[in-house]
């Protein structure tokens, strides 16, 4: 019984993202699609502005040359927290929400049970280019999964401003054994003041939802591990 429920157990706790905390790459500070790669992720519509940041770094190299982010240390807003790190720890993706050069960043995914629910979880967090100024708006996450899409809260962000991270969890239900997750950067304006809105994410996580007669299993096969570690004492 106890091999049972640590199967049971180690089923709902498989990890099904790799690389979600985006350390295998084949440079940081770089562009995904231009000068630069991540393991298991590709960034859709080519050379868009995603990019893959080192601990500690606030800035990058891309398309346009020099891609550096408001931050703390270089003339940001008083009470801007950036510093080039996440609570993940190791690297972190910084992507521009503006729709004229946002993409998706996405992986596929299998070993999927049709109708099984999934918890994905990330963290992430919205800031500004350095070198622009004026607010950005509806700064979110949008993360489809198969057919299913959600959005994480939309933020507001004042001029050289950072909103510090957060993790998110979203429930997804499997429509077929393999997919596709994507998280689109979206945020305005597109234009004027306050481009471009930026938005950062890091340790990406997904494991299955247990079922309740899973959980049901593994209560009673505890309790009964108990009652048989008490019985056993007693006799002793």
């Amino acid at each position: 019984m106890f091999a049972c429920i640590l199967a049971v157990g180690a089923s709902a706790r498989a990890e099904l993202i790799q690389n979600g905390g985006f350390e295998t790459t084949t440079g940081v500070d770089k562009q995904i699609g231009y000068n630069t790669t991540v393991s298991d992720w590709a960034s859709a519509n080519g050379n868009r502005l995603n990019f893959v940041f080192g601990e500690g770094s606030v800035s990058a190299t891309g398309t346009y040359g020099d891609f550096t982010v408001w931050a703390s240390t270089n003339g940001g807003a008083v009470g801007n927290t950036f510093d080039g790190v996440s609570p993940a720890g190791g690297n972190f993706i910084v992507a521009d929400g503006d729709s004229r050069y946002s993409a998706a960043l996405e992986q596929t995914i299998g070993g999927l049970v049709v109708g099984q629910k999934y918890d994905l979880s990330f963290w992430w967090a919205a800031g500004q280019q350095r070198g622009f100024d004026g607010a950005t708006t509806e700064l979110s996450w949008i993360v489809s999964f198969g057919g299913e899409t959600h959005s994480t809260e939309q933020l507001t962000n004042p001029e050289h401003d950072f909103q510090p991270w957060r993790q998110t969890t979203l429930q997804f239900t499997a429509t077929s054994e393999v997919q596709t997750l994507s998280f689109l950067a979206w945020g305005l304006p597109n234009t004027g003041s306050g481009i471009p809105p930026l938005l950062f994410l890091d340790g990406v996580s997904m494991n299955a939802v247990p079922e309740p007669t899973s959980v049901a299993l593994m209560g009673l096969g505890i309790a009964g591990l108990v009652a048989l570690k008490r019985r056993n004492a007693s006799a002793g």
